[in-house]
């Protein structure tokens, strides 16, 4: 049966697999959107006044700054505090957790790395087939979902047409019993990727969430798009920023595909990121977001006794007596 857009209503995670959350009032949506595309402007990789940050009209940034930026770290603060509240309901819903928690084997919950979206007036996004989007590096029992706070000031859908432009940082989160980052499991598995604490002193370029490098244009951009590819490199990324790429019998010095740090290309790096910034980069229960504390679990949470669904009684956390 057909249900009208209007009477439809998320629940929650765990009925609909889909929620929304209201992150920033009116008002300051606006000036963080306004303060993040200045940021945009600012980044040091481009040439001022570049417009096109990235090739394709999906729009998402692969530049180092475009995840370090102190504007871009700001967002993912606010999608952290807003999203805490989900997660715990999300959890009390959900009787493997509750059986978990009880068993001192608790759920922590991660903010994962992934790319801010600015897409210009004009662009079309091409058609996708249906697919779903999976963690190469996460484990077993680990639970992710994807997500995004949308800046643009009419709130549209991902498939929508923009107005003026978007300003889309993704959110994802990783929900897991492991005290590891996505980030440093993947540093484990495969050779070459770096830790979570060399990322954030080097200001570096994360994996996705999916295992893959963040590119700044395709493959076929280069192979059937390389009068394009050439133009944009010329007109928006600084010479310092470019390196040797082979195109068909000659070398010419373009935008690489995957950007290094912020170090390695000799840029300044932004202020070093703080406690409070880190610590909702890597698994944890508690956070301390704009002088508030947060907490994945209540002060107060079930104790299952046999048997489970027949008796719960109230057990206080050892650290629940830290002041808010």
């Amino acid at each position: 049966m057909a249900v009208e857009k209007e009477s439809f209503k998320c629940r929650s995670l765990l009925e609909d697999g889909v929620q929304v959350l209201k992150v920033l009032d009116l008002d300051l949506r606006a000036q963080l959107r306004q303060r993040l595309l200045q940021a945009a402007q600012e980044f040091p990789e481009f040439v001022p006044g570049a417009q096109k940050l990235v090739l394709g009209s999906f729009g998402a940034l692969g530049n180092p700054a475009a995840f370090h930026h102190p504007v871009v770290r700001e967002c993912r603060l606010h999608c952290m505090a807003s999203a805490t509240r989900l997660f715990r309901a999300h959890l009390a819903a959900t009787h493997a957790a509750r059986a978990a928690q009880a068993a001192h084997a608790p759920r922590r919950l991660e903010l994962l790395w992934d790319r801010l979206c600015i897409r210009l007036k004009g662009s079309k996004m091409c058609g996708e087939t249906v697919h779903r989007d999976v963690a190469k590096f996460k484990l077993k029992e680990d639970e992710i979902f994807g997500g995004w706070m949308n800046l643009d000031c009419p709130a549209v859908g991902m498939g929508r047409a923009w107005g003026v432009q978007a300003a889309l940082p993704t959110a994802c989160w990783r929900l897991t019993r492991s005290t590891l980052s996505l980030q440093d499991l993947a540093a484990k598995t495969q050779p070459g990727v770096v830790t979570t604490g060399v990322l954030v002193k080097t200001q570096g370029v994360p994996l996705l969430p999916s295992g893959q490098q963040p590119p700044m244009y395709a493959k076929n951009h280069l192979n059937f798009w390389r009068e394009g590819l050439i133009t944009w490199s010329k007109q928006s990324i600084r010479d310092s920023c470019k390196e040797l790429t082979r195109c068909g019998p000659t070398e010419l010095r373009l935008v690489p595909r995957f950007f290094p740090s912020l170090e390695a290309l000799g840029l300044p790096l932004y202020a070093n990121y703080t406690e409070e910034e880190l610590n909702i980069m890597r698994p944890a229960e508690e956070w301390r977001i704009f002088g508030k504390h947060y907490r994945l679990w209540p002060d107060f949470e079930p104790v299952s006794l046999r048997p489970f669904m027949e008796v719960e009684v109230g057990q206080k956390r050892t650290w629940s007596a830290m002041d808010s």
